[in-house]
């Protein structure tokens, strides 16, 4: 095993970006044998932990359109969770230390307290001078418009506040370097660790998922000396603004267009969303107004705006959009902020800008993945109530002058409503309906968004019910009616179980997301919460049964049990072999299941128990345990069949999985 590099470099801010960039232009740089990074995380320990124990090498896999290869980088030498402070002192008090690299997303850059990105580098600063340690460059590495003077100006206020000595030194020893980075790197899932290993011969419990495409351009000194990076790739500059901008703009300002935009549609990923003729079509318009305002040459512009298709088309890198869509309130300012402000100011309405900033608002208002933002309390409170007030409220938390634009508030008003109609009849896939209302205590099933709260009496369920039917009654802009088309409440003496499907469609919707969350903030405004997960005393699991029949010609029975029962055709399903359903809602439906021969052994009719997908494991479990015998679990997490001692089955069924078959199923056909 070769040598590690001594450390001449501190990161603050572990996580996979630094490792597919930073770290792969230092490993990729000729004298990276003089420079070994050593890193820290935000809060979080157990990234560290698990590169220490690998001696922090790890694979990075570079994911493009034909496949996979990879590379095990060495250029960390350390790593230490956030909270080590008597190690990062000691780093940054040393002289061998010549630069800090930081990747602390756009939040880092507005928590203020010892606690914060600008508190941990003032102490390590105060540390160095102490110590005579000497220069040091600073090198920001997020997206965020002249990052190194935001990280200077950060820095010298926290300074000044503890230290008007300190700040001086610190102005004096201390350059800061401004920089644009580009490397779409997903979040890294179970399988990639399979990956790695095939590809590597070594197991690996932290690998990187990244794309072949990097760019890094810098601009600033290094007094005390730096890799040579340019050597691998990057970029020195006197001027980085244009750079700074075409990336902000193209390719961040796309980015949250479609985590915003594309997410409503039931999108997952980029990939997903850029190929929806609609969200494409969004993103052009968007591209073509923000390159009058920018400065670099026409061809540049053209050639990054195919490339950026390249790379967002490429489906096997799985950047999701709920990745994307979080601290919308750092990120739209300077990402369509500047060009909406331009636009204005030379009398234009630019449709292209406002879309995103209307995509944003529905998002807060609980259109498409959840939010999750460092600002989420003030701008989803700015965005609660009447639509026309969220707009102009949210509007002046971009802008005063933008608040006071009436023009520009109906035209965002105008936009909020278009993408709710465009939106709120799109169907979901089984995972991105899952995924969007799991935080919030719902669970989808079989075609339906579940949750139960339990209550204390029939009076305090009225409440509730109440609650749910006036929340869904909130003018979506889309055809929310009060209480009908969407939502069905049960209630019960110790809970009210509801749930929420578009019943002309028997499909979850966009909108049903929407309404799901506002149904969440109406039953939390009375004490009380949704569940939808894993059994637990204060209330019964969420599940839903249906019957299924073995038949060896089932459009000959199919009639038979419509009229026994009193049934009818699912909404838009009427075929010979179809299911049948109560039209009351009270009954389970009635699904066929195809024979090829007699089965005599085994009883013709079947329960199937659909529960949560978080719920199936144990549910099993308790069955066997309870003395039932396991018949297949080869589909399982799709479904477990399950029998009594007497051979009665029954099914265990998620939504699991299920979107994946259909897509295996639709490519084999042709689709």
């Amino acid at each position: 095993m070769l040598p590690r590099p001594p450390v001449r470099i501190v990161h603050l801010g572990l996580g996979n970006f630094f490792r597919a960039h930073q770290a792969w232009y230092t490993a990729h740089s000729p004298d990276a044998s003089q420079w070994g990074i050593v890193a820290f995380t935000g809060r979080s320990t157990a990234l560290a932990e698990a590169l220490t124990a690998q001696d922090c090498r790890y694979t990075l896999i570079t994911r493009a359109a034909g496949g996979d290869t990879a590379e095990v980088i060495g250029s960390v030498v350390q790593a230490f969770p956030g909270g080590r402070r008597e190690e990062f002192l000691r780093y940054l008090a040393d002289p061998a230390v010549a630069v800090v690299t930081l990747t602390i997303t756009e939040a880092g850059y507005v928590q203020g307290g010892s606690d914060s990105a600008a508190g941990r580098l003032v102490e390590g600063l105060a540390a160095r001078r102490a110590a005579g340690g000497g220069p040091l460059t600073v090198v920001s590495c997020d997206n965020l418009p002249e990052n190194g003077s935001v990280t200077s100006r950060m820095v010298g206020e926290h300074a000044a506040s503890v230290d008007p000595g300190l700040a001086g030194w610190i102005s004096e020893h201390v350059s800061f370097v401004t920089t644009m980075v580009d490397r779409i790197t997903p979040a890294t899932t179970a399988a990639d660790g399979a990956v790695a290993r095939e590809l590597t011969g070594y197991g690996d419990a932290a690998p990187v998922v990244t794309e072949p495409f990097s760019e890094w351009v810098l601009s600033g000194h290094f007094p005390a000396g730096r890799p040579s990076w340019e050597a691998a790739g990057a970029r020195f500059v006197q001027d980085i603004a244009p750079f700074e901008q075409r990336k902000l703009w193209l390719l961040n300002g796309a980015h949250s267009l479609l985590a915003y935009a594309g997410s409503t549609l039931g999108h997952l990923t980029i990939a997903e969303a850029v190929a929806d003729p609609r969200c494409l079509a969004w993103v052009s318009e968007w591209w073509d107004l923000a390159c009058v305002h920018l400065t670099l040459p026409a061809g540049e512009l053209d050639d990054y705006r195919t490339a950026l298709l390249g790379r967002f088309g490429n489906a096997r890198i799985r950047h999701l959009l709920s990745q994307i869509a979080a601290d919308g309130s750092q990120k739209v300012p300077v990402r369509f902020v500047p060009v909406l402000r331009r636009e204005r100011a030379a009398g234009r309405m630019p449709v292209g800008a406002v879309r995103p900033v209307a995509a944003w608002i529905n998002h807060l208002r609980g259109a498409g993945v959840p939010v999750k933002d460092v600002a989420a309390e003030r701008v989803q409170g700015l965005a609660a109530g009447p639509l026309e007030a969220a707009v102009t409220a949210v509007l002046g938390f971009l802008d005063d002058g933008l608040a006071a634009d009436h023009a520009l508030v109906a035209e965002v008003l105008r936009l909020c409503g278009v993408l709710s109609g465009v939106a709120a009849g799109v169907p979901l896939s089984r995972t991105a309906a899952s995924m969007a209302v799991e935080s919030i205590g719902w669970r989808y099933l079989l075609a339906n968004l579940c949750t139960s709260v339990a209550v204390t009496s029939t009076q305090q369920g009225l409440s509730v019910a109440a609650a749910a039917v006036a929340a869904a009654a909130v003018d979506a802009g889309a055809d929310a009616d009060p209480g009908g088309a969407h939502l069905h409440v049960d209630l019960r003496p110790d809970r009210v179980e509801m749930s929420l499907q578009d019943r002309t469609t028997a499909r979850v919707t966009a909108l049903d997301v929407i309404l799901a969350r506002w149904i969440t903030t109406a039953v939390e405004s009375l004490g009380l919460r949704t569940s939808g997960a894993t059994a637990a005393a204060s209330t019964p699991p969420v599940q839903m049964l249906e019957m299924a029949i073995d038949a060896m010609d089932i459009a000959a029975i199919r009639p038979f049990w419509k009229a026994v029962m009193a049934y009818g055709d699912e909404p838009g399903l009427g075929g010979p072999e179809d299911a049948v359903v109560d039209p009351a809602g009270r009954l389970p439906a009635i699904w066929f299941q195809q024979m090829h021969e007699p089965r005599r052994q085994r009883n013709r009719v079947h329960f199937d128990i659909t529960v949560a997908h978080d719920e199936a494991a144990a549910r099993v479990a308790a069955a066997l345990a309870a003395g039932g015998v396991l018949v297949d679990e080869s589909s399982a997490r799709s479904f477990w069949v399950l029998a009594d001692v007497e051979g009665n089955e029954v099914c265990v069924c998620t939504w699991t999985d299920r979107d994946e078959r259909d897509e295996r199923e639709r490519l084999a056909q042709g689709g």
